[in-house]
């Protein structure tokens, strides 16, 4: 960690208010001592300090990133949701509804204000963008930890809890990583991680001396867990042979899983269900009604090549939790009035901020679908739209998510209100027989639009 140094503290500074003058006087005299002392030293000075200014629950945040000791690189959105589901984030006296407030006065989500714990962390320099480094002003996607980095916070965080060794919970999620990592064919230890010395796991071999298959193994470790013992976040991505459990957070991404089971509707708190990149089939979600669920992610995207892009997901759920937030993405089937149906109900999730939808090409589909989009036009901060087949007696022609759209649906898109807070939009065009197409012209007006991804969109 010596990059935190010199250009650490001069980085400091910079972003100090002139009142703070104890602060700066202190950066100064660590700037002045480091041309006399070791990098090392100095680096663990820096680190101190930075670490000093964080509050009681950004310190949390940052030890909880001792369950990512091992791993090459750590997803920000995957980092995010754990810090949500452990409760690490806090929750402020104006809270009302699972929202916040920030100092502007303007509503943030729980995940908005995890987003800033973790900008947080990245200015005070624990942890960093990982390579491929992305433009300026684009979201982090995944960060790394230098090694001199994770065992400060391996130190810090036995020295806050007065132990010996590193807190309960946190040497869990050690214990299951290692197993998961174990499985994993394409994982490697590359040492230097945070290293667990009490781990207990399971007999891992059958009495014929075969090892255990990957989740059995997972199961005996979990059953070995003290029954006061509340586990809250199990990340399975990567592993095979799942069964369900009790928690808070699923992710069943890139796994062999093709069926969810009923009793899932006995897990009455979980918030975030990840089935992306798995082998579950339309109707996967039919039966399946969570009341708590706030994330859903689904979908499939072949690309063998770029022209042939294929994206394939489950059917919406017959009911969606009113506190939902994140729908990405969702199948709309039927055309006529059981597709504005189901768009109503997505129109009515106040809460949603996330909306990717996949659904055909109709007059009919357009128009309910800008109406959605209107209902939700100021919580909307990424929009996803792939537009597929088209109606047997439609004439094959291009077609876009476009508010001038005719038909019978043309007098609910007169009342378009477009997302003016609008982030992120991936629109994929049916382009059909023509040859020439556009973009929807109110996509020109939205001024918050950082990211926009088009496909089929036939444009010159």
């Amino acid at each position: 960690m010596a990059h935190l140094t010199n250009g650490a503290v001069d980085g400091v500074l910079g972003y100090l208010s002139k009142a703070v003058k104890d602060e700066a006087k202190l950066l100064n005299n660590l700037k002045e001592r480091s041309a006399v002392l070791h990098d090392n030293v100095m680096s663990h000075h820096v680190m101190v300090l930075c670490y000093s200014k964080l509050s009681t629950h950004h310190k949390s945040c940052l030890q909880y990133l001792t369950t990512f000791g091992e791993e090459k690189s750590i997803s920000r959105t995957c980092l995010v949701r754990r810090w949500l589901a452990e409760g690490l984030v806090a929750k402020d006296q104006q809270q009302q509804g699972g929202r916040l407030r920030d100092g502007s006065g303007d509503d943030i989500s729980m995940e908005e204000a995890g987003e800033r714990y973790f900008n947080e962390l990245v200015f005070r320099g624990f942890i960093r963008p990982a390579p491929p480094l992305r433009p300026a002003g684009l979201k982090i996607k995944s960060c790394i930890m230098d090694p001199s980095v994770k065992t400060f916070i391996s130190n810090i965080s036995k020295s806050d809890n007065f132990i010996d060794d590193l807190p309960t919970h946190l040497q869990r999620q050690i214990e299951i990583r290692k197993l998961l990592r174990s499985h994993n064919p394409h994982s490697t230890n590359r040492g230097g991680g945070v290293r667990c010395r009490h781990v207990s796991f399971a007999a891992t071999t059958t009495m014929t001396g075969k090892p255990l298959p990957p989740m059995d193994e997972m199961v005996m470790l979990l059953k070995d867990l003290p029954e006061e013992y509340r586990l809250n976040v199990l990340d399975l991505g990567g592993c095979t042979g799942l069964t369900m459990l009790h928690l808070t957070n699923i992710s069943f991404r890139k796994t062999n899983v093709f069926r969810l089971p009923s009793q899932m509707n006995n897990l009455l708190h979980l918030e975030t269900l990840d089935i992306r990149d798995t082998r579950l089939q339309a109707n996967a979600l039919r039966n399946i009604l969570i009341q708590e669920l706030r994330h859903l992610f689904a979908c499939y995207v072949s690309e063998a090549t770029v022209d042939a892009a294929q994206l394939s997901t489950v059917k919406i759920p017959k009911k969606l939790g009113k506190n939902t937030e994140i729908l990405k993405h969702v199948q709309i089937i039927d055309d006529g009035r059981q597709a504005q149906a189901q768009l109503r109900r997505v129109g009515s999730l106040k809460r949603l901020r996330k909306m990717g939808i996949v659904l055909s090409g109709s007059q009919e589909n357009m128009a309910h679908l800008l109406t959605t989009i209107s209902m939700r036009s100021e919580s909307l901060r990424s929009l996803s739209i792939w537009i597929t087949t088209l109606p047997l007696e439609s004439d094959g022609g291009f077609v876009t998510v476009d508010s001038t759209i005719g038909g019978s649906g043309g007098s609910v898109a007169k009342f378009f209100s477009p997302p003016e807070k609008l982030e992120t939009l991936n629109l994929k065009c049916f382009k059909g027989n023509s040859t020439r197409g556009s973009i929807p012209q109110w996509i020109k007006g939205l001024q918050f639009l950082s990211k926009i991804t088009l496909r089929h969109s036939l444009l010159y």
